[in-house]
């Protein structure tokens, strides 16, 4: 049992390790506390992963849990350029999200730098997309909004909605580029 103990304490800290660059010395743990020293590291190592994480990072953008300061400092870290000007794309559906709509979204973008897709509930998928300049923005959203609409209804066999927020020009007004999307959204359920 003790041996069990000690193998998975090792693999949670080489986890720790990889993902912190901290080392933690075993010895000093006493054998009566080896399973709150385990539950301990993976509770630490599921909140780093979590607070690292680009989905986790996008997402606490999009719902304006962070401040531009931290947007600024935490962007770097998942290579996300701070200023390029992004289009937020709203997608929902009327059934929970399976693995096909993700599968299809993920082949329709998958070459394009960055492209994000950001799962906002068991309904809702955001895909945040680079814009260009050269074209007006509204051709631009409307090659897009069919192009997703279309291939979801035939590739995935799902029906959608889709609405887009006005374009950001940084990664910090990606907030009220959502809230915007919502309201359209909203606004065109009902009027159909």
């Amino acid at each position: 049992y003790n041996n069990m103990n000690y193998n998975k304490l090792n693999s949670v800290l080489k986890e720790f390790n990889e993902i912190t660059g901290i080392s933690i010395d075993t010895d000093t743990i006493p054998a009566d506390h080896l399973e709150t020293a385990i539950h301990q590291l993976q509770c630490i190592c599921n909140a780093y992963k979590e607070k690292y994480d680009k989905t986790y990072f996008l997402q606490s953008i999009i719902k304006n849990q962070l401040s531009a300061a931290d947007i600024c400092r935490q962007a770097s870290t998942f290579h996300i350029s701070i200023d390029s000007p992004l289009a937020l794309y709203l997608i929902e559906t009327k059934r929970t999200l399976d693995d096909t709509v993700l599968t299809v979204l993920k082949y329709l973008y998958a070459d394009q730098i960055g492209t994000y897709l950001v799962p906002i509930s068991d309904t809702r998928i955001i895909l945040l997309h680079p814009y260009k300049d050269t074209l007006p923005y509204q051709e631009q959203i409307s090659e897009i909004t069919h192009t997703l609409v279309d291939t979801l209804n035939t590739e995935a066999l799902v029906s959608v909605k889709v609405a887009c927020g006005p374009p950001s020009e940084q990664l910090t007004e990606l907030h009220e580029s959502y809230e915007q999307a919502l309201t359209t959204l909203n606004i065109g359920k009902r009027f159909h």
